[in-house]
């Protein structure tokens, strides 16, 4: 049942971000604040879902997802009213609650599984080139509201499963961290996850000079994501984590000029996304969604890093990169119990 969660949320999620993404390049990237409107987006998607996660085990009868969309329309109505920037405030705070309802959905009564919170997440990458593709050439705003009202639909579907008076939440029955002190697991995790997100902005890719080339990077990016779970489930989730941080790398710098093995790399690069998302769920077994908050934060923290042009100059370079991938993968290596041991 979950399992079809994950592919239904996948859905959802690249709804979401197809309204997003479209919003921003159709409305706001002519700007010429156009920089400080993308951070305050990504910090309005990303930190707020800490305090969402927390909310989730308190309030049980509050739809996340059914409240995120009405914010979501609510901003792309705005817009015609020439309040753009109100209109990305509302549609960057419901991404959020969104995104919350998904790891819920996903994460409550998977019994072990990572895949369906994976497929869930994957799908935002296959939404973001949607939504830039139909942003940039200047397509109706009502073609991706048209996606996100399927998208309610099938929220209200899935949250009778766990939200609701009468829901019953089981949790995750997520053991992959080991055995060490939680503060310590959470903290490598939260770095593992801010290094993923700061490296990719340092990525190599010489190759990228056109449209069509920019769609297989984020397509191959979303498919990394979801095959990190499903190899998870199938292979062991330390088994995953450790050879996909360890091949990526070399992929990542020999295919700076050579796109499949660039594509290869990145595939491999994203595939710890559910990992490091289960370990935290590992910690706080009882509350998913709050681990799953940690996530964004961590992913924030490493976006920021795009912003300060002097940063990006010290810091993304192959010996960066070399040596963030090399700390993550002992981070992940230490905190990570191996497949086949006793559930925690």
């Amino acid at each position: 049942m979950k399992t079809k969660n994950g592919v239904a949320y996948f859905f959802v999620h690249f709804a979401v971000e197809a309204v997003c993404f479209q919003y921003f390049y159709l409305y706001l990237n002519n700007l010429t604040i156009t920089a400080m409107l993308s951070l305050s987006f990504d910090v309005l998607a990303f930190l707020p879902q800490i305090f969402w996660g927390m909310a989730v085990k308190r309030f049980p009868r509050f739809s996340s997802g059914l409240f995120g969309i009405a914010l979501m329309l609510a901003g792309a109505l705005v817009s015609f009213a020439n309040a753009q920037i109100l209109g990305l405030i509302c549609i960057a705070v419901g991404n959020s609650f969104v995104h919350i309802s998904g790891a819920g959905a996903t994460l409550y009564g998977c019994k072990g599984k990572l895949s369906p919170s994976a497929i869930f997440v994957a799908g935002g990458s296959f939404g973001l080139i949607t939504g830039r593709l139909l942003g940039n050439n200047g397509k109706t705003i009502f073609i991706s509201l048209a996606m996100l009202a399927v998208a309610a639909v099938i929220v209200w579907l899935t949250d009778k499963q766990w939200v609701g008076k009468n829901a019953v939440r089981e949790n995750p029955e997520i053991h992959i961290s080991a055995d060490r002190p939680a503060i310590i697991i959470v903290l490598l995790a939260f770095f593992v996850i801010a290094v993923r997100a700061f490296i990719g902005y340092g990525i190599p890719t010489s190759w990228n000079k056109s449209v069509i080339q920019t769609v297989y990077l984020y397509i191959t990016m979303g498919a990394g994501k979801a095959l990190g779970g499903i190899l998870s489930d199938k292979f062991g989730a330390r088994k995953i984590a450790l050879l996909s941080s360890a091949l990526s790398l070399p992929l990542l710098l020999l295919g700076d000029n050579l796109m499949f093995v660039s594509l290869l790399g990145v595939m491999m690069f994203s595939m710890t996304m559910s990992i490091t998302l289960g370990i935290l769920v590992s910690v706080f077994c009882d509350e998913p969604c709050f681990a799953f908050g940690i996530t964004t934060v961590g992913l924030l923290l490493g976006t920021l890093t795009q912003f300060s042009a002097a940063f990006r100059n010290v810091f993304n370079n192959n010996i960066t990169i070399i040596i963030c991938t090399a700390a993550a993968f002992f981070a992940l290596w230490y905190i990570m119990k191996k497949d086949g041991d006793k559930n925690a």
